[in-house]
C-alpha cells in the first residue's frame, strides 16, 4: 500500500513535539550502546579468547594483575574460550594435524592409536574441542586401529 500527498501539513502541540524528540534521543542513545557493547563482545571473541596466552594476559589486566588467583583460573578461561572464543579453528590446529597425520604413518596401531588420543587431549586443552572430537572419532572408525 502506498500514499502520496501534496501540501499537507501537520500540527503537533510543543510538549508531544519534545515527547517525540526525547524519545528518538533515547532510541539513538539505546542503539548507540547496542552498538558498543557489540564491538566489545566482537573484540572480546576475535582477539582476547583467540589464544589462551592473550586470554591469560587479558584476565591478568582486569585483576590488578593477581598471578596468585592464575592457575585456579585457567580451567575457566579455557571454558570461556571455547564458549566465546573464535568459531573457527585456528590455522596450525589444521597444519598440525596434517603433519601427525603423515608422522604416524610408521607407528604401530597401538602407538598411533595413544598419540592420537593424547594429541586429542592437547586439543581439547587449547578450545579446539570439535577437532580433538574428530580425531577420537577417526580412531573409532579406522579397523586397522581398533
Amino acid at each position: 500500500m502506498s500514499w502520496h500527498a501534496r501540501n499537507v501539513a501537520v500540527t503537533v502541540d510543543e510538549e508531544h513535539l519534545e515527547a517525540a524528540r526525547q524519545h528518538a534521543t533515547g532510541q539513538r542513545e539505546q542503539i548507540e550502546a547496542w552498538a558498543a557493547d557489540h564491538a566489545e563482545l566482537r573484540y572480546l571473541r576475535d582477539t582476547v579468547f583467540a589464544d589462551p596466552a592473550t586470554a591469560t594476559v587479558w584476565w591478568l589486566r582486569h585483576n590488578e594483575y593477581d598471578l596468585t588467583r592464575v592457575e585456579p583460573t585457567l580451567a575457566t578461561l579455557r571454558t570461556v574460550m571455547g564458549r566465546v572464543g573464535n568459531a573457527e579453528t585456528p590455522r596450525w590446529v589444521d597444519q598440525f594435524l596434517d603433519l601427525v597425520s603423515t608422522a604416524v604413518g610408521h607407528l604401530s596401531p597401538a602407538r598411533e592409536v595413544e598419540l592420537r588420543g593424547k594429541l586429542a587431549s592437547v586439543l581439547t586443552e587449547f578450545g579446539a574441542t570439535e577437532k580433538a572430537d574428530h580425531l577420537n572419532e577417526r580412531i573409532r572408525r579406522e579397523p586397522r586401529l581398533r
